[in-house]
């Protein structure tokens, strides 16, 4: 029986003595693969931690777009609630004015009318906190402003027109913050 230093083994066919040198060597061999896996296995789990962290990233930003595209839904949902029912109570009054004989501000309804004005506003300014996009915030205070103003009408087929035009400007002021929601919601 050989001893170790004296001992033979076959690498890549050859015969080598596995003396001082060439034990030196397998053990750098040794130490390089060793070296090699501890690197590719910290790239791999250095890999893996940012590819989790990115995709958690991904996934909190779109929960945060659905999350804004929600808020904006239901304001957009209240001011047209708020505005219909504003735009009501002002036809109302305007009709309870003219049989009475009275202005528009001295009639049974008017401290209601102002309380849905007032939430009118308020509903418009939930918008504008949500919406970046000027049309919409502007369509918004225009619509307040034009509900407002049926008050002033002298004419009744005059009043019924602008109550009208009223509700085609909120049906294409929802369908305009609807198309921008759906393009941020891209982007």
């Amino acid at each position: 029986m050989l001893g170790a230093r004296t001992s033979l083994r076959v690498i890549r066919g050859r015969r080598l003595s596995l003396g001082w040198p060439n034990m030196q060597r397998l053990r750098m061999i040794s130490l390089w693969i060793a070296v090699i896996g501890i690197l590719g296995t910290l790239s791999a789990s250095v890999a893996t931690q940012w590819l989790q962290t990115r995709a958690a990233d991904r996934r909190s930003l779109a929960e945060e777009h659905r999350r804004i595209s929600d808020l904006r839904r239901e304001a957009l949902a209240e001011f047209a609630d708020t505005l219909m029912s504003y735009r009501r109570a002002q036809l109302h009054n305007w009709h309870e004015a003219r049989a009475q004989g009275v202005d528009a501000d001295q009639t049974a309804v008017a401290a209601e009318l102002r309380e849905l004005r007032a939430r009118a506003w308020s509903a418009m300014y939930r918008v504008q906190l949500l919406w970046r996009e000027k049309a919409v915030v502007a369509g918004a205070a225009g619509l307040v402003d034009a509900v407002t103003k049926l008050k002033a009408l002298e004419d009744k087929h005059a009043l019924g027109k602008s109550a009208d035009q009223v509700r085609e400007d909120l049906s294409a002021l929802m369908d305009r913050a609807r198309e921008e929601s759906l393009l941020g919601s891209v982007k």
